[in-house]
């Protein structure tokens, strides 16, 4: 809980910073010349472009269709609201419509899968925000006044509600919105939801500024940068990231190697009989238990760090430690795996306690799970990782040979 709480700080730094910087950035637009201007009020396209081709290229679809959003809010912004909202109805039924529309897209693409981009399922997300702009166009040329009484109505009696040109409904579905994305990354840790709450907190800003084309420019083009880093982030994870377990994976534990600079040790832990759990359960109940386990090593002490080398196989770094300083860390750990059972997920067991006992009194079926443990000292000055790896998968095969559940150097 308090490790969640920590990582979920530590990420809501990054839209901060980048909100920050548009702020920082618009107070020095006051001393930009002239002739830089224009550029200025193109950047967003170009950033958002950028961040389309980026989204495409690593497949991340989401990302895609929220820049199409921003890219959509731009030009409506200036179209329509670069000199102001005024007592237009026309206009201000849009600016209440796009304020409404806006954090329930974000808050929809965040809740879709990764399901493509030239795809049916991209097709249809396509077709849902067109549907949306022609909702505004058409707004714009009905002037439905009949609507403006709803969405514009006053939920609370607030001076400081009253202060945004943002209809309270809007407001509360702003709020909504990010306390929804918040324990959305708190439960399950995303880049791109990341990226989607500071594109939240930026567009809530922009829309409290109508009539401020700079402005607008400038957070807008900010948050499409931020936008681009999701992408690179959420990449990075998908690269060294293993999505099973959340430890990163191969690719990470070589970088991570070549790293070091002295003396540091290498365990290889391998699943006893993972085979056998596989044939008898099934692979659904592999992968519990590849998680199960996961979770386990990954909290190894001592400073060690865990990573999933393939299959039921999983490597662990100490760094500044030879392998009879870790050991007792990795026979601690050993101990913990041993003692904890697996306990198997039946059909109508849910996959979430919810503080009810079950109607049902069933036995609970639990799994002895072990792991065996080889470990080896390696120094960058003189091994090369891959012989370090090597050394400890030997030492991996004396456990597995003298009975398994045990750490052998």
């Amino acid at each position: 809980m308090g490790k969640r709480l920590v990582s979920l700080i530590l990420s809501l730094i990054i839209p901060a910073g980048f909100i920050a910087t548009a702020y920082y950035l618009v107070s020095m637009s006051g001393e930009l010349p002239d002739v830089w201007r224009e550029p200025v009020y193109y950047a967003p396209y170009l950033v958002a472009a950028i961040g389309l081709l980026l989204s495409w290229r690593f497949n991340s679809s989401r990302l895609v269709f929220v820049n199409v959003l921003l890219i959509l809010l731009y030009w409506v912004y200036l179209e329509l609201f670069a000199q102001g909202i005024g007592q237009d109805p026309s206009r201000k039924m849009a600016y209440a419509i796009i304020s409404l529309l806006l954090p329930i897209n974000i808050i929809i693409f965040t809740l879709l899968r990764e399901r493509g981009i030239f795809t049916f399922y991209g097709l249809l997300r396509l077709i849902f925000i067109t549907l949306q702009a022609g909702l505004v166009a058409w707004v714009v040329k009905s002037e439905p006044a009949s609507w403006m009484t709803v969405i514009q109505s006053e939920l609370i009696s607030s001076d400081i509600l009253k202060r945004s040109p943002l209809a309270q409904m809007a407001q509360f579905v702003f709020v909504l919105a990010f306390i929804f994305l918040v324990i959305r990354q708190f439960l399950r840790p995303s880049a791109c939801v990341i990226g989607f709450t500071g594109t939240l907190i930026a567009v809530m800003i922009v829309l409290n500024h109508p009539g401020d084309a700079l402005f607008a420019s400038v957070f807008l083009g900010t948050t499409a940068v931020m936008l681009i880093v999701a992408v690179i982030q959420n990449s990075y994870g998908m690269a060294y990231i293993d999505e099973l377990t959340g430890l990163p994976g191969r690719r990470a534990l070589k970088e991570q190697m070549m790293k070091f600079g002295g003396q540091y040790c290498a365990a290889m832990v391998d699943i006893d009989r993972f085979k056998k759990i596989n044939d008898t359960y099934g692979h659904d109940v592999g992968d519990q238990v590849l998680h199960f386990i996961a979770s386990r090593i990954g909290r190894v002490s001592g400073g060690g760090k865990a990573y999933r080398y393939g299959g039921e196989e999983f490597t662990i770094l100490f760094s500044g430690k030879d392998a009879d300083q870790a050991w007792d860390y990795l026979e601690e750990m050993r101990e913990e795996i041993a003692i904890n059972h697996f306990v198997l997920r039946g059909k109508d067991r849910p996959r979430r306690k919810s503080g009810k006992r079950s109607k049902r009194n069933q036995p609970v079926k639990k799994i002895i799970i072990t792991v065996s443990v080889g470990v080896a000292d390696g120094n960058a000055r003189q091994d090369r990782p891959a012989s370090v790896l090597k050394a400890a998968d030997a030492a991996l095969y004396r456990a597995k040979k003298k009975g398994r559940n045990r750490v052998c150097e």
